[in-house]
């Protein structure tokens, strides 16, 4: 069975990335989020673990950590809505969630109980609602609403250890998420492929073709990309741009200034301010700033809630978020 890893950008120092888009076809992919889908227009066919599932205006679905999904069209324009949280979380209050699976799709996808999944709706729509205004005390607002979002789910979802379900069956997959966790654990002490390939009790060429053909990436490019992405989100603490650095496990600080400006086309200190003159501006969407995607550079909104990704279709944004916002009656 083919399928790709997808690494998720945090946005800013939030635990959670919000995408409306138009979709043609996302292929069979896994990532360390958690998901739910929300179909606000259309219909779409959503593939969870080999279980097929068509979803209307208004259906939902809940895909756990490392679950291998994927998403089409079902030949009609449709608009869906992606919630990605970080699992960690909810670390907090669930020590042992990120290794939680919640069985609720057999709930989401039901007849009944509809007062429920409304709350649901409302919540992932408070979500977009706060990330797109982004208001004084939002995060407040936003971490408030993830928990109740969570709440509503584990009041309806037979819980398990990952363990018990065996949902990754596939061995490769088994293996690509032990090297990525070990990799994301160990970031800042010089983590090596040949130490991985010890531990895995493989050759050193083999498991370096084996991560370029399962993540298409060499293990030095996801390297970098996590350690990017971990450094985004401590840019937004009171550690210096040194301290974050060496804390991600870069060389130096110029190696670190370097790799960050060729990702994201500004330097740390310049993306810092960047970003905080954004949460001063009245109209947050003309800040704009370059992304490196696949080797071709587009201009995005820092903290986007569309996007185009591979198979999804350019929307409009006024009109995605209105269809979306009528969950919120009092707004």
């Amino acid at each position: 069975m083919g399928y790709y890893y997808e690494i998720i950008r945090p946005e800013a120092d939030l635990p959670v990335k919000a995408v409306i888009h138009e979709v043609n076809e996302i292929a069979m992919h896994w990532h360390k989020y958690i998901e739910l889908i929300m179909v606000l227009e259309g219909t779409v066919k959503i593939e969870i673990s080999k279980e097929k599932h068509i979803l209307k205006a208004g259906g939902l679905v809940y895909i756990n950590t490392n679950e291998i999904h994927s998403i089409a069209t079902m030949g009609e324009p449709n608009l869906v809505l992606k919630v990605q949280i970080n699992p960690d979380f909810y670390k907090e209050m669930y020590l042992s969630f990120p290794n939680l699976y919640l069985d609720c799709n057999s709930f989401l996808l039901g007849d009944s109980n509809e007062e429920i999944k409304n709350n649901i709706r409302k919540h992932l729509a408070q979500i977009v609602w706060e990330m797109n205004n982004k208001e004084l005390g939002y995060r407040s607002r936003l971490g408030s609403t993830l928990y109740q979002l969570i709440g509503e789910l584990f009041a309806v979802s037979p819980i398990y250890i990952n363990e018990e379900m065996d949902i990754i069956a596939d061995e490769d997959l088994n293996r690509l998420q032990r090297i990525t966790e070990y990799i994301d654990m160990n970031l800042d002490k010089g983590v090596s492929l040949k130490e991985i390939a010890e531990l895995e009790h493989m050759s050193y060429y083999y498991l370096s073709r084996f991560i370029k053909e399962k993540l298409n990436m060499t293990f030095q490019e996801y390297l970098t990309q996590a350690r990017l992405n971990k450094a985004l989100s401590l840019l937004y603490t009171d550690k210096t741009i040194t301290e974050i650095s060496n804390e991600v496990g870069f060389v130096n600080l110029a190696t670190f200034n370097r790799l960050f400006k060729e990702e994201f086309q500004v330097t740390p200190s310049e993306y810092i301010e960047l970003t905080r003159h954004k949460h001063l501006k009245k109209n947050p969407n003309k800040l704009k700033m370059s992304l490196k995607t696949s080797g071709e550079l587009k201009e995005i909104d820092i903290f986007p809630i569309p996007t185009k990704e591979n198979g999804d279709f350019d929307i409009d944004r006024s009109y995605a978020l209105k269809m979306l916002f009528t969950y919120l009656e009092t707004k």
